[in-house]
């Protein structure tokens, strides 16, 4: 294990090694050693042995606390460069809105990089806050869970809110010779606009688009 923090502007995690047997995989199987970037950072490349060093982990063997980030090594054989994965492929369909958190993380937007929405699916897919995949499918999971609640929530204190003005303008005296018929209408065509109302870091317009266009 390397800390991934201590290997920035060129710094290497191992100097002055003029050879290495690093344990290959077997055909078929995954059983070489393994090499863990804690504190990884997607686009960031990390130098783990200097020199002339030929041999090298595999590709597949390299991981990191974030369960999505994948590793490639480049012409420097112990050179290795973090990227984020596709959720699906690595949760499969037990994340419902994969597309979504990859649209997210996979942006080159400053500003989305410090959005709360960022560091928290960084956080869920973490080995520091989520010990296990499936923990971090629930985590993932869990803000959606959130919005669903949230969108209950605003749609039972809206009815409230215009179904109460509504039948208080049907019983008023001022109004009485101008009643409406039917007060759901009130509630059915209101005007309501939900834009720009945060939840967790991302506006409900924002994550509104984003799910109509998963449809």
């Amino acid at each position: 294990m390397v800390n991934g923090e201590a290997l920035t502007d060129g710094k290497v995690a191992i100097s002055g090694v003029t050879d290495a047997q690093i344990a290959q995989n077997t055909e078929g199987k995954q059983d070489g050693a393994k090499l863990y970037i804690d504190n990884a950072k997607n686009e960031q490349s990390y130098t783990i042995l200097d020199g002339n060093v030929t041999s090298k982990w595999s590709d597949d063997n390299v991981v990191s606390d974030n369960i999505l980030l994948g590793f490639s090594s480049g012409e420097t054989a112990n050179t290795y460069t973090a990227r984020y994965q596709n959720v699906k492929d690595i949760f499969g369909d037990t994340v419902v809105a994969d597309e979504l958190i990859d649209k997210t993380l996979q942006t080159n937007d400053e500003k989305q990089k410090s959005s709360v929405a960022y560091k928290f699916f960084n956080q869920a897919a973490s080995d520091h806050y989520n010990l296990n995949k499936d923990s971090k499918a629930t985590a993932l999971n869990s803000v959606f869970n959130m919005g669903e609640l949230a969108g209950v929530n605003h749609a039972t204190y809206s009815m409230s809110n215009t179904m109460t003005d509504s039948v208080a303008d049907h019983l008023s005296i001022a109004v009485h010779g101008d009643q409406d018929s039917d007060v759901w209408a009130k509630y059915i065509h209101n005007k309501e606009d939900i834009n720009d109302i945060e939840l967790a870091g991302l506006t409900m317009l924002i994550m509104m688009l984003h799910l109509m266009e998963l449809l």
